[in-house]
């Protein structure tokens, strides 16, 4: 019931990474120029992973601070089923009631060329990536991409969840470019399992 009436983290999911996991690491190599990647679509595959990653490490600091959900100062606000946004200097009722209705959706940056939209106290939070992972940041405004947003969380309202004859049976709708690894992750711990030493 939660998910349904909170939503979930729209993080990109695991195969975003690679068979292996290594696709940031490749893409590191590749900025770094220690890799020569010829194959446009891997080059695009390990571009796009490192942008993920970036996504990903932010909303997990917003998750564990627990405001993933809360608007603060300065939030870049997307429109729902669009790409556009404004920023929210400050949160006031109006723009706490098109939240709460679906209308707008918070959003975290995929990083590329050019600033950062937010203000206030989000862009504190968006200015640690830069400094945090400068090669990525680096590699990515150089390989030419704008930057752009993605919504940080999904809206599950149409989750239904029954158990069935083979176990349990979920059902949900997605949009575009989120992962539904996203949502089965707040079920279940579906990691490949490691083997013992």
């Amino acid at each position: 019931r939660q998910l349904r009436d909170s939503g979930c983290p729209n993080y990109f999911g695991e195969q975003r990474f690679g068979r292996y996991g290594d696709n940031v690491d490749q893409a590191l190599a590749m900025f770094a120029g220690t890799k020569k990647v010829r194959n446009r679509q891997l080059k695009g595959l390990l571009i796009s992973s490192a942008r993920s990653h970036l996504f990903n490490q932010l909303l997990a600091e917003r998750v564990q601070l627990a405001n993933w959900t809360l608007p603060l100062s300065g939030e870049v606000m997307m429109l729902a089923g669009s790409r556009s946004f404004f920023v929210a200097e400050e949160i006031d009722m109006t723009v706490q009631q098109r939240l709460d209705s679906g209308d707008v959706l918070m959003s975290g940056p995929l990083w590329g060329k050019g600033e950062s939209p937010a203000a206030g106290e989000v862009a504190v939070f968006e200015q640690q990536l830069p400094e945090r992972f400068p090669e990525l940041v680096e590699g990515l405004s150089a390989a030419g991409l704008r930057q752009e947003r993605r919504p940080l969380r999904l809206d599950l309202s149409g989750l239904e969840w029954r158990w069935g004859e083979g176990g349990l049976v979920v059902e949900f709708g997605l949009p575009s470019g989120s992962f539904a690894t996203a949502v089965l992750r707040e079920f279940v711990d579906w990691r490949n399992p490691q083997p013992e030493q």
